[in-house]
């Protein structure tokens, strides 16, 4: 994107302690980043150096709609001790070798370069 030499970008993003994971990545971290038509969102806790993955926004390719995908629990969030969060993209031109041209969506496809 073309602000990303301003790269990283901080926002400070609330939350209720009762509110579940799966619905603060829907209302509150898909607010914060860009919408973009087929692309997937992975959501990490802690930051780049210190990450755990959470989960996937996966974006339709017609809509504007997002759904979530979690790799753990869909817990409270006050029991989570979520104090930061760090969120990367992937879209379908990111993949170019065959390892993952051969898996049919973009979300095996970034499950398996973010899993392995």
């Amino acid at each position: 994107m073309g602000d990303d030499c301003n790269a990283p970008h901080y926002v400070h993003l609330e939350y209720n302690p009762n509110q579940l994971l799966s619905e603060w990545m829907l209302n509150t971290v898909l607010g914060y980043v860009p919408i973009m038509r087929g692309c997937v969102w992975v959501v990490f806790s802690g930051n780049r150096c210190n990450k755990k993955l959470l989960g996937y926004l996966i974006g339709d390719k017609e809509t504007n709609k997002y759904t979530v995908e979690l790799v753990r629990d869909d817990e409270f969030m006050g029991l989570l001790n979520i104090k930061e969060i760090f969120c990367d993209y992937y879209y379908p031109s990111y993949f170019t070798s065959e390892k993952y041209l051969k898996l049919p969506t973009l979300l095996e496809r970034v499950r398996l370069s973010v899993e392995g």
